[in-house]
Formats: structure tokens, C-alpha cells, sequence
């Protein structure tokens, strides 16, 4: 599923439109504290990258090596992989100097749904990181199914944003990111009867499926319409 840094400006442009890209960063050895510094600076200039609606940059707590940088655009533009940049290109050397394997994987979005944007809300504690691969003959069901549940859950309290999204490059592939005020309010979900409610349709329909509990690090959002 993952698309490495190398060879991919020749992809750039496969899609138009509002996508959703994910890189996935793991840490060498005694590296993690500058690549976490390098996540910080991308940070930083999130709020500036023009057309930038959602970001979060994220760390795994069962394996504290590995980060996630998660953004949404309502256009195509390379952002870190931009050329044109002399910043980017230096971030993409360090990221490359303090991570093993980084790499990028471009979503279609195909369900959203979030609590209108307020500048002045805290933002979510954990993102909830769930990547599935669909059956062969279930792959045409799966956007249908997964939008099904997303406003089940997000009536919950504590849920923030729940994506649903489709790579671009492999379809059997599919993402979905929610956002949680607290990771209590997220066991209170998983132990609730709801929970089997939404994925009781879905399991069925997958080959396999990962989840991942990660500790938010760095966040901006500014969109807060529901597609």
C-alpha cells in the first residue's frame, strides 16, 4: 500500500481533487528525538501551507518509534515533496537521515464527518489509526458500509473527527482516523453496545485489518464541514 519517497513525483497528479495523504515514519536507532524535532517544524508551518484544511502529526503508543503525519488538502500540491523548495528539501533529507523507510500513501476521501471548527477548542488527545483490506468482491461495498457508522460514532461524546478514505493506489485498501478527546473516551466506545453496531457490517468484508492508538503531538484544523 505504502508509496516510498523515491519515484513518487512521477505519480504526482494521478488524482484531482480533495485527497488525504498519510506518511508513515519510523525512527533508527537513537534517532527519535530529532526526528521528532523535524516533525515539530513541519509543524509549525502547517497553519501557513496554502490549502491545508486538516493536520495532525502523531506517535504510536505501543511502539513510541513510530510517527504518522496525517493531512488533508482540498487540492492536489506536493507539499513536502516540493520541488520548488529549498525548506522541503532539506526536511525530506533529514527525514530521510533520522527515519528508516519513509513512506507516503495518497487516500481518496470517502466519508467525513467532524464537530464544527473553534479555534478555541483543545485539540483531540489520540487518533485511533484503523487500516483494513477489503475481500476482492467487497471492495465495491466497503465506502457504503463505512459511511454507514460514522455518524453512529461520532454522536458519541468524546469523538472530535472520523475519516473514512480509500488509497489511491491500491482500492483494496481502505483508512479510516478518528479523533478522540481522551483515550477513555475511546475505551468507553470500544466497550459500549455501538461498537459492535459499527463493526459487526464491516468485519466480514475484510482480509485483514491493524489498529494503532496514537498520542497526538501536533494538530491544526480548519476545516469543520462534513463532505
Amino acid at each position: 500500500m505504502a508509496i516510498s519517497f523515491q519515484g513518487l513525483r512521477a505519480k504526482e497528479g494521478a488524482c484531482a481533487g480533495s485527497y488525504t495523504s498519510m506518511y508513515s515514519l519510523c525512527a533508527k536507532p537513537d534517532c527519535r528525538g530529532a526526528l521528532t524535532d523535524v516533525l515539530a517544524e513541519i509543524t509549525e508551518r502547517a497553519d501557513s501551507i496554502p490549502g491545508i484544511e486538516h493536520y495532525s502529526c502523531v506517535q504510536s503508543r505501543n511502539h513510541p518509534d513510530v510517527f504518522q503525519v496525517f493531512y488533508r488538502r482540498k487540492r492536489f500540491f506536493p507539499y513536502l515533496l516540493n520541488s520548488d523548495s529549498t525548506l522541503t528539501r532539506s526536511l525530506i533529507r533529514r527525514l530521510k537521515k533520522y527515519a528508516i523507510r519513509p513512506t507516503r500513501d495518497r487516500f481518496l476521501p470517502i466519508g467525513l464527518v467532524q464537530l464544527p471548527h473553534d479555534p478555541n477548542r483543545p485539540p483531540p488527545k489520540i487518533v485511533v489509526s484503523v487500516t483494513m483490506i477489503a475481500k476482492p468482491d467487497c471492495i465495491s461495498s466497503m465506502p457504503s458500509v463505512l459511511r454507514s457508522g460514522r455518524d453512529i460514532v461520532h454522536a458519541i461524546s468524546g469523538t472530535y473527527r472520523i475519516e473514512h478514505s480509500q488509497s489511491v493506489a491500491r482500492p483494496e485498501f481502505f483508512h479510516t482516523n478518528l479523533e478522540w478527546e481522551s483515550l477513555e473516551a475511546f475505551n468507553a466506545y470500544m466497550q459500549s453496545p455501538v461498537f459492535e453496531q459499527v463493526v459487526g457490517p464491516i468485519v466480514p468484508k475484510l482480509s485483514s485489518r491493524t489498529l494503532d492508538i496514537l498520542d497526538v503531538i501536533g494538530y491544526s484544523d480548519k476545516s469543520g464541514s462534513p463532505l
